[in-house]
């Protein structure tokens, strides 16, 4: 269950967790997945590319 300031939000909100739900389950699959480290995180967080992501999920929740 998710939630947002509206429906649409919500509904993004949703496709991310079942994305990431299936993400997780195929690399369960091909052996233990690996966490991400803090200092990873931030990298891609730092990325322009990433930023643009953000700005695109952004506009479609709109």
């Amino acid at each position: 269950m998710t939630t947002g300031k509206n429906l649409r939000e919500a509904y993004y909100r949703t496709q991310v967790v079942e994305e990431s739900a299936k993400v997780y389950m195929i690399a369960k699959a091909a052996g233990e997945p690996r966490i991400l480290t803090a200092e990873q995180y931030k990298e891609i967080q730092s990325l322009e590319s990433e930023a643009y992501r953000v700005q695109l999920l952004q506009q479609q929740i709109k």
